[in-house]
């Protein structure tokens, strides 16, 4: 049975309608992995990033899926697939690669154990009937969407249970049912702990409209379903990181991102992150702890911004006059594909870029602690230098050098 259908809510204080942003910061944005080749659909964990690439095998091109660990040393990247036929749409936690494969005659999804990233090791984990699309991790829990009894609905699995087969004949008998099976569809799924969000068309099943919702997990054999938000307007691609959970929004034929609060699941609190005037276009949103990224098109290209739940603050966080698509972020660390390089015999090609945001963009705090110079949180050794080139130059500058 579904939920009832709960109401929307806007409090206007937490509206943002494209509030003047913050110009990109003084970060260093670098290409994660320069290639000739295609890479596409970027996710990240940690410092752990994992993307598709289109890459040949005998004249035949195919996406595998390519690994690099920023905290190892060399960085390198790894195609932990080097199989013919696509491998796509990765994502990652921890040490655990989940991504789609049509090897056999349909969709299905994989894992890597990627603890060695030399020696990735390799677990067949999705192969019922039909298709297995659009894999999401967290945990030791991976979920995906799955159209074995008709119309897609969402699965999932415990990792552990599906790679032990322990007291199983097959991986199936590890899965579990997030949703009903029903006609209707249920599609891109995310997932935070025990928190899964998916579209359904469950609500506006006449017009087929989109909508969000989410369920509680803890208890796999009886999940419990919630509405994150129902309104007429197509909500599409959810993520979700703690009690916040943030979709892509149909306004006419242009979208906006929105966010909502599920701390009370019963009563979600939806708001807008940022939402267009005028006929722009903002897709594809991802969150992590208190910041929430997108894809924009309000400077005419596609760029990257960013919305900082602790302070209400949107800034811009690419400002490249090539396209930035896709991002995904964790902690501070934002990757996305961009096509900024120029290759003259390639050029539609996308290279996978990162950077590591810092500064009162990625603040965590409503209150700057005593000494803490350039508003992130926190006093350290950056704040002590300028703290102490300022005291150097007061008196030997102008007044205004000193500090009251």
């Amino acid at each position: 049975m579904k939920p009832s259908i709960l109401i929307r809510f806007t409090l206007s204080l937490v509206v943002v309608i494209f509030a003047s942003p913050v110009l990109a910061g003084d970060w260093q944005e670098f290409a994660v992995s320069p290639s000739l080749d295609n890479q596409e659909k970027p996710d990240v964990h940690g410092e752990k990033i994992v993307w598709q690439q289109l890459v040949e095998y005998e004249g035949v091109w195919a996406w595998d899926i390519y690994l690099t660990d920023l905290g190892a040393e060399p960085i390198t990247a790894t195609d932990i697939t080097p199989w013919e036929y696509d491998q796509q749409c990765p994502a990652i936690y921890g040490n655990s690669v989940v991504w789609e494969d049509n090897t056999e005659a349909d969709w299905d999804f994989l894992l890597t154990d990627i603890t060695d990233p030399a020696d990735p090791i390799l677990h067949y984990v999705g192969y019922l009937s039909g298709n297995q699309r659009n894999p999401a991790i967290s945990g030791n829990t991976v979920v995906w969407q799955d159209d074995s009894w008709g119309a897609f609905d969402i699965a999932g699995a415990d990792v552990t249970a599906l790679i032990s087969g322990a007291d199983q004949e097959t991986p199936e008998a590890a899965y579990f049912w997030v949703t009903a099976l029903e006609a209707l569809r249920q599609e891109q799924p995310a997932i935070y702990r025990n928190t899964v969000v998916w579209q359904d068309d469950y609500y506006n099943d006449d017009n087929h409209n989109w909508d969000i919702l989410s369920a509680d997990i803890w208890r796999q054999n009886n999940p419990i379903e919630n509405v994150v938000s129902y309104t007429e307007s197509d909500k599409e691609v959810p993520a979700v990181w703690g009690d916040i959970v943030v979709w892509r929004e149909q306004d006419g034929d242009y979208w906006d991102i929105w966010a909502a609060d599920i701390s009370d699941v019963d009563w979600p609190i939806e708001f807008p992150v940022s939402v267009s005037q005028t006929v722009l276009s903002q897709t594809n949103p991802d969150v992590g702890d208190n910041l929430i990224v997108w894809q924009d098109k309000r400077n005419g290209n596609w760029d990257i911004y960013g919305y900082n739940l602790t302070t209400g603050q949107e800034f811009q966080i690419t400002d490249n006059d090539a396209d930035q698509k896709n991002p995904a972020v964790s902690g501070n660390l934002v990757v996305w594909q961009d096509n900024r390089d120029e290759y003259p015999d390639f050029p539609d090609i996308y290279n996978i870029y990162a950077v590591e945001l810092s500064g009162p963009e990625v603040a965590r705090c409503d209150i700057k602690p005593a000494g803490d110079t350039n508003g992130d949180c926190r006093t350290d050794l950056r704040d002590l230098s300028t703290i102490g080139q300022t005291w150097l130059n007061c008196g030997l500058d102008i007044a205004e050098a000193c500090w009251n």
